[in-house]
């Protein structure tokens, strides 16, 4: 069996390490294919945006929404949608039947993983297009309020 490229995709190299080096790579493979799926999701729901405007208007767009965004407001809304996707992961870590020695510990920590990384990156990624949009000088149109 040949070797697999070395350009494969981190996600794919990570999931051969798991397989090939945890002690439970099934369950560890689980947890990486429910965060996998749900990134997928997330920048499924968006794509669409960016192929109609093309990239560097959907990008200035972005800025200009960050631009126009107070800070706080903008980091709360960010890290909501983290919060529901990890109260799916307590809710079967609550309630899944013996916990330490089922498939709902992985589920749940896929779910997890998820909310961790987009709340953080989310959030860096908001403060990064604010940054830049009042660094440029990009016009904005007034806020309704």
């Amino acid at each position: 069996m040949a070797a697999p490229p070395l350009t494969a995709a981190p996600g794919s190299l990570l999931s051969r390490i798991l397989s090939r080096h945890s002690t439970t790579p099934l369950p560890a493979g689980v947890t990486l294919l429910i965060t996998s799926l749900l990134v997928c999701a997330s920048n499924c729901s968006r794509i669409w945006i960016a192929r109609t405007l093309g990239e560097a208007e959907y990008h200035l767009f972005l800025v200009r929404v960050a631009r126009r965004a107070p800070v706080g407001l903008g980091i709360v809304f960010f890290l909501l949608s983290p919060l529901c996707i990890a109260t799916i992961g307590a809710v079967i870590w609550l309630f899944h039947p013996e916990i330490h020695r089922s498939w709902g510990t992985w589920i749940a920590l896929g779910f997890f993983i998820y909310a961790v990384v987009v709340g953080l990156y989310g959030s860096l990624a908001f403060l990064r297009l604010r940054k830049e949009g009042l660094a440029d000088d990009i016009p904005v149109a007034p806020a309704n309020s």
